[in-house]
This record gives structure tokens, C-alpha cells and sequence, in this order.
């Protein structure tokens, strides 16, 4: 998923989407271990993806704060 799909998504969605992406990162880490992984790189490919979501959440998250601490002052 590129980060452009990922800043369009609602706060709503890029919670259900990161939860899909770590369950999809957790079969997959399960997968590498019994040795059943076809596509190694799309183990890569998904923790980068996480990455991504849990970074733009943050960046909105910093946000908010800071534009609730100037509405105070």
C-alpha cells in the first residue's frame, strides 16, 4: 500500500486496515518459520506497510496535540 492510499484513509479505517496488516504479518511470520513462504518479499513489503500507517497515525496524533495546546493558550 503506498503512503498516498494510506493519508487519504480516515483515522477508522487505518485502524481496521492496520489490524489486517499485522494479522497478514503475523500468518506470514508463521508461514517463514514452517518454511511455506512462496514470496519472502512480501513479508518486507507488509512490515514496511505498518511502518507507514502507524507513522501517518502518529503524524496526525502530533497534530491534534499541537492544535489543542494553541486553542488553550
Amino acid at each position: 500500500m503506498k503512503t498516498t492510499d494510506i493519508v487519504q484513509k480516515t483515522d477508522k479505517e487505518l485502524v481496521n486496515v492496520l489490524a489486517e496488516q499485522q494479522a497478514k504479518l503475523a500468518e506470514l511470520r508463521v508461514d517463514y518459520r514452517v518454511k511455506q513462504v512462496s514470496n519472502i518479499k512480501e513479508l518486507a513489503a507488509v512490515r514496511k506497510t505498518v511502518a507507514r500507517i502507524k507513522t501517518i497515525m502518529r503524524e496526525r496524533a502530533i497534530t491534534a496535540d499541537e492544535a489543542g495546546e494553541k486553542e488553550t493558550k
